[in-house]
């Protein structure tokens, strides 16, 4: 079914950058055209945000709050951010999180 929605083979692949986010801007994400979306879980007890720049904070970013707080970007519906450059910046050091990327063609 995921291959008929894409044209292609989809594949997750389990933090590939990244489990834990601090208090500093980090990048969650390198720049991927064959994304075809992703899912970030905030695991911690903290607040986490994230950003397609290196300028996230908490007034310029979208929140994953605490304890399973979550953001999902699928191409059909947000279209080319999906395969950019992601950062992340939590309220609290050592913050885990799960980011799952579903890849084309891999």
């Amino acid at each position: 079914m995921v291959e008929d929605r894409f044209g292609a083979p989809v594949n997750p692949v389990v933090n590939r950058t990244v489990s834990t986010i601090s208090t500093t801007q980090s990048r969650i994400m390198i720049e991927d055209p064959d994304r075809v979306g992703f899912l970030v879980v905030n695991l911690s007890v903290n607040d986490l945000y994230i950003m397609i720049d290196q300028n996230v904070s908490a007034t310029r970013g979208i929140k994953a709050g605490p304890n399973g707080g979550s953001v999902s970007v699928v191409w059909f519906e947000d279209f080319e951010i999906c395969a950019w450059e992601w950062f992340a910046l939590a309220s609290g050091v050592a913050s885990s999180v799960l980011v799952i990327e579903y890849l084309s063609g891999r």
